[in-house]
């Protein structure tokens, strides 16, 4: 279509995102994650020529670029922009045309086509591919395989000394580069600039705050050939700024996996446009018990980033741990030093995985006869307590136990379970020997 004198535009494009949003959700947790999209167009003339015959109907088809990096919002973004026609004009045959496009930002392989006769009617016909670098809000002017590929940034706010760099791209010697601001020449980068030049400087423009400037960098070819890419520069001399950091948080445990807690801050830019602020770590984060340090910073449309703020996310724990002691226990008495007792006391909290747990007596002491009262006291990290106790009644006990008695005159004293041998030394043996019934042999013998 074609109004108020404008280009003629008739295109088809999709974009597919090939950008992952891999989120680990845990119950309860709110995701703040946007799935919302953004990109930024250029404007593409492609200028078809030809010298030795007539065409129709100059197009763009199958045609396709990529975009991986950060976006013009300062957001990761990764896409797939494929353009599958971008109709130009004339539709009637003539040496002349021109197919205009927007496309988004990335590196593509654009294929023209037109349509050209001969004695058996008309036929599409492909011409030589083109690659071409597409940036942020730019016009972009090719002209007969010529084209200017230029890097400039969105945002400036040093409007002396703005970068700017590029290559320019043709089949031929390129006679001149030159730059314009504000559609007023300012510079000329070079003369008999070679095949494919490269070019990297400053220009200045006007310091008017929150104005868009345009940088058009034009390239003519020793054929008088001409192609040219537009840049807009944004004027901004401030960074973004947080207009109040939040205050510092304070919020009950709500279990062991962690606590959501979410806030927000606006950020302002210097001039109008899109000012995001970033958390770290993110709003609608689990964070544990405890004091946690949030940093956020305000960017805007450039990447420019404000200074940093910083508050507490502190989740307090109020509730004492759960703590539960053994039954009372009555074991006998096992010497007349005390009696060692082996027992455990469990204890855990919904919001502390390292409760300490300290009984007096401590388990494995010696208790003695009678009833002994064991307190146990669980304390969390945040310095809640629980206790419980328990008796441990050791009571008294007394056993007879039979001996045998050997009284010997001798050089030794041997012992054996049959009176034919073997028989086995007792080492050192007293005098009389004694020894319970139960270790007892059937036979002694001194030697």
């Amino acid at each position: 279509m074609a109004t108020n004198g404008q280009p003629y535009i008739d295109e088809s494009a999709a974009v597919v995102s090939t950008l992952t949003n891999d989120v680990i959700v845990a119950a309860g947790q709110v995701i703040s994650n946007q799935l919302d999209f953004s990109y930024t167009f250029s404007e593409v003339q492609l200028q078809v020529q030809s010298s030795s015959g007539v065409f129709s109907s100059p197009e763009v088809r199958y045609s396709s670029g990529t975009f991986a990096g950060t976006n013009f919002v300062g957001e990761p973004d990764s896409y797939t922009f494929s353009v599958d026609i971008a109709a130009g004009t004339p539709s009637y045959f003539t040496n002349n045309g021109l197919v205009v496009m927007y496309l988004a930002e990335g590196n593509y392989t654009l294929k023209p086509f037109v349509t050209t006769s001969n004695a058996n009617g008309t036929a599409q016909t492909a011409l030589q591919p083109i690659s071409l670098s597409v940036g942020r809000a730019q016009r972009i002017n090719l002209q007969s395989g010529l084209q200017v590929q230029l890097n400039a940034p969105a945002c400036t706010a040093d409007s002396a000394n703005v970068p700017i760099s590029g290559q320019v791209f043709g089949s031929n010697q390129i006679a001149a580069i030159a730059v314009s601001v504000n559609s007023v020449m300012t510079n000329v980068l070079c003369n008999n600039c070679g095949l494919n030049p490269t070019f990297n400087t400053t220009v200045a423009v006007p310091s008017i705050p929150c104005s868009n400037i345009t940088v058009t960098v034009t390239a003519t070819d020793v054929l008088g050939a001409t192609a040219s890419t537009t840049a807009s520069v944004l004027y901004s001399p401030q960074a973004p700024s947080i207009l109040a950091c939040p205050s510092n948080i304070m919020v009950a445990c709500a279990g062991l996996g962690g606590t959501v807690v979410s806030y927000s801050a606006q950020g302002v830019g210097s001039c109008p446009g899109p000012v995001t602020v970033v958390f770290t770590p993110p709003s609608g984060t689990l964070f544990p018990a405890g004091t946690n340090t949030v940093t956020c910073y305000a960017q805007d449309g450039c990447g420019r980033q404000s200074s940093p703020c910083t508050f507490t996310v502190t989740v307090i724990n109020t509730n004492p741990p759960a703590i539960l002691c053994p039954p009372n226990l009555v074991v006998n008495c096992a010497g007349t030093n005390g009696t060692p007792v082996v027992f455990h006391v469990v204890a855990s909290s919904g919001c502390d995985t390292n409760v300490t747990v300290v009984t007096v007596p401590p388990s494995g002491s010696l208790f003695p006869v009678g009833t002994n009262i064991v307190t146990a006291v669980a304390t969390d990290h945040s310095g809640n307590t629980n206790q419980c106790s328990f008796l441990l009644i050791v009571q008294p006990s007394a056993s007879i136990e039979l001996t045998v008695t050997v009284n010997w005159c001798g050089n030794g004293l041997q012992e054996s379970d049959n009176a034919n041998g073997p028989w086995v030394e007792i080492p050192s043996p007293s005098n009389p020997y004694t020894v319970p019934v139960s270790q007892a042999k059937q036979f002694y013998r001194a030697k």
